[in-house]
């Protein structure tokens, strides 16, 4: 077959391809138009998960009428003069083919004005086609309006996600960017409903307002915030303790002179920083700014920009690993004092305890097996000594044969999960009902659940528009933290992805929750192996025994 050289419609669509992915896609590139553009307000309008229709309108800078043909040509942009400007990007867009590639697989409108005094231009774009300038009325600024994606292409459609999963990675794009750009206004509009209405921010306590908005209003109670420099670098922002953490890692920010970067160094370096902290399967918290001079990095590797390439790897790498470990270790050594405090604070009745449940244990009614037997029937005067719990989660004990490691976590997630199907009354109110402050995704992921959250026994009463009342949890639920368990829950609920889930479903999310929020002292943890022997869920996970010889070979 001969060569021939492709049309430019074909091409804008091979283009589009690598550029708009989804709706989100489209966002991203709309939102870095008009930020680019100078605007200090921006407006989103979507419908149907940006499917049927996604409109940003700003106050920026606008386009001139000339312009607006190139504007939705290829490779047509305004921020690059000269071949040596590549090397030194300020701006968030640069290729010039971001709303050349959406016109070709959607119905674009781009209305603009530079000038009130010469009056606003629009121009229609559907796929292919001439594209005529005409008058109009708008404000100084820019609206780009987006209908139909992929109409003209229905196989790219067919991959597309239901309404609800497309508006997740709307709003994702839009968290990202109002935290990069703290100076700009935005308003969020889902199906004519407002989501965010995000003033700019002009001082300390507006700027912690709008995190809170995204990561929740715990995030900067646990989160440290660092500012490190060195020449050519800056790095800023907050990172998470390491005992706060998430069953994900999705609230991990980390941008590059104002763009948000998911590059494989910069996550290296930042996992090593808590690489001997964390618990397996869990993740920190961090929102960081790093700045570098334009020159000395590559954004021109990946079409969504977002890995990136430095001229000096190793020397980012090490800052960066270095500043969030120092500061960790600083946190860390200021609370030492209370650790050592809370690890020694033992309960003095040992003999007692035990005795108590080597009666427990040998009592006929209980079916216990004979391993969990061999494990704690041992002479009355070798008394298991309780050493304390180690980071809230594991209890240690000397033990006859050596020292015995429980997971507390792990053996009430178990427990709890048998006692879900043999509890009659699986209600217990609090006390006093919990009032607790969620973001408005939080919200929105809650309230699907509610009607079977409340059969299965967390009373959930929605207050306000980020306002929920935690009236009651399953009865059968060690003391819990309220907080805490319901970001634990939300992180569960976020997990099941599914428009047809059953209340069996909710099952393990609300008890793995309830195991992760219990608040843990000095608890009996032979009295809970031994309800999990009864309710015969043997679990060689949920605790270990290291005798001395081992212990001797690891020391070594």
């Amino acid at each position: 077959m001969r060569i021939k050289q492709l049309s430019a419609y074909l091409a804008n669509q091979i283009a589009a391809g690598e550029v708009i992915e989804r709706p989100a896609s489209v966002l991203k590139e709309l939102l870095e138009n008009s930020l680019d553009a100078g605007a200090n307000y921006i407006e989103l309008d979507i419908e149907k998960g940006g499917l049927k229709q996604l409109r940003v309108t700003d106050n920026g800078a606008g386009i001139h009428k000339d312009d607006l043909l190139l504007a939705v040509s290829p490779h047509a942009t305004s921020k690059l003069q000269a071949p040596e400007d590549l090397f030194n990007i300020h701006t968030l867009g640069f290729r010039g083919e971001a709303l050349a590639s959406i016109g070709s697989v959607a119905r674009l409108q781009l209305f603009s004005c530079q000038d009130s005094s010469v009056g606003a231009w629009q121009i229609n774009v559907a796929g292919y086609g001439d594209s005529q300038v005409m008058p109009t009325a708008h404000p100084v600024g820019t609206t780009v309006l987006v209908q139909d994606l992929f109409f003209n292409t229905p196989a790219r459609r067919k991959f597309l996600r239901s309404d609800k999963t497309e508006f997740n990675q709307l709003e994702e794009i839009f968290r990202r960017i109002v935290l990069s750009h703290y100076e700009v206004g935005f308003l969020f509009k889902h199906n004519q409903r407002q989501l965010y209405q995000l003033p700019a921010v002009q001082n300390t306590l507006a700027q912690e307002k709008r995190i809170a908005k995204i990561f929740g209003s715990n995030f900067l109670q646990h989160a440290l915030q660092i500012e490190f420099a060195i020449p050519g670098i800056k790095f800023w922002g907050w990172v998470g303790e390491a005992k706060y953490t998430r069953s994900q890692a999705d609230l991990q920010y980390i941008y590059l002179n104002g763009r948000i970067i998911r590059d494989k160094l910069v996550n290296h370096a930042l996992r090593s920083a808590y690489e001997d902290k964390l618990y397996p399967g869990r993740y920190p918290l961090f929102l960081l700014y790093l700045e570098i001079e334009p020159s000395k990095v590559d954004v021109n590797v990946h079409p969504t920009k977002h890995e990136v390439r430095f001229h000096d790897s190793r020397l980012v790498h090490d800052f960066l690993s270095q500043s969030v470990r120092e500061a960790l270790a600083k946190s860390a050594s200021q609370s030492s004092e209370t650790h050592t405090q809370a690890a020694g604070n033992f309960n003095p009745q040992v003999s007692q305890i035990y005795n108590q449940f080597y009666e427990y244990v040998n009592k006929p009614s209980l079916q216990i097996s004979e391993q969990a037997k061999a494990l704690y029937q041992t002479p009355k005067q070798a008394v298991i000594e309780p050493l304390g719990v180690l980071h809230n989660k594991y209890w240690l004990a000397q033990h006859p044969k050596g020292l015995l490691l429980v997971d507390i976590r792990q053996a009430l997630f178990l427990l709890n999960q048998q006692l879900y199907t043999q509890a009659d009354a699986i209600v217990k109110p609090l006390l006093i009902p919990v009032t607790l402050t969620l973001t408005e995704p939080q919200i929105r992921i809650l309230e699907p659940y509610q009607v079977l959250l409340q059969e299965l026994g967390v009373g959930l009463s929605l207050l306000s528009h980020n306002q929920i009342l935690l009236r009651t949890v399953p009865n059968f639920f060690s003391k819990v933290n309220a907080s805490q368990f319901l970001t634990c829950l939300l992180e569960e609920l976020t997990l099941i992805n599914r428009e047809d889930y059953q209340a069996a479903d909710l099952v393990p999310s609300i008890t793995k929750a309830g195991s992760q929020a219990a608040e843990v002292s000095q608890l009996d943890a032979q009295v809970l192996l031994a309800q999990l022997e009864q309710f015969q869920c043997q679990n060689n996970k949920v605790y270990t025994i290291i005798e001395p010889e081992t212990l001797a070979k690891m020391l070594r």
